[in-house]
């Protein structure tokens, strides 16, 4: 095996851990929505783990960038969504956006990443407008034990999203570094 082939076969790899992190994300929230009653987010979640899981087959098929943009679009929707259902740009799932687009950045392409950061302007300025227009009444909730259960596990993957994006930023680094004869200052 190459050296090229064996960087795709660890970038496969790195992409299943993301999505198997994404997965159990989704689970927990699934169990907490259960806790708490709400019975039609945690199917509609489950589901979506279900979906994430065909994503495994199009990394067996070496379609990997198929696969990061299919990720990044699937939780970008369901993102989205929940915050057009819920509490519109204050809801809690807001938190994970940033990071879904920044993993877009960084492993999917430039097109989907452009794609979303129009999608979530002009879907905040619509809930915006809307709600100014009287045609979208805006839920407002105290914080509770449910919403910062909510925080917490998206703010837990949204930091293992960063860490992965990291890890990989540092192993190019290194690599580059073992590649490169170091420059003399004189």
């Amino acid at each position: 095996m190459d050296l090229q082939q064996q960087q795709n076969r660890n970038l496969i790899l790195q992409m299943k851990h993301v999505i198997w992190a994404a997965q159990f994300t989704l689970f927990l929230l699934s169990i907490t929505r259960i806790y708490f009653a709400d019975f039609t987010t945690a199917s509609i979640l489950v589901s979506f783990i279900a979906f994430l899981q065909l994503l495994t087959i199009l990394l067996k098929q070496d379609k990997l960038e198929l696969a990061e943009n299919l990720f990044c679009l699937l939780l970008f929707c369901v993102a989205i969504g929940f915050m057009w259902a819920f509490e519109g740009a204050r809801d809690e799932v807001v938190f994970v956006i940033p990071s879904i687009i920044a993993f877009s950045l960084m492993a999917g392409s430039l097109k989907v990443t452009l794609f979303l950061v129009f999608s979530l302007s002009t879907s905040i300025l619509a809930l915006g407008y809307l709600t100014d227009l009287g045609f979208r009444n805006q839920t407002i909730s105290s914080n509770s034990l449910q919403s910062s259960l909510l925080i917490l596990i998206l703010m837990f993957f949204s930091l293992f999203i960063y860490w992965m994006l990291f890890t990989y930023l540092l192993g190019a680094h290194k690599k580059l570094n073992m590649h490169c004869i170091p420059n003399q200052l004189f």
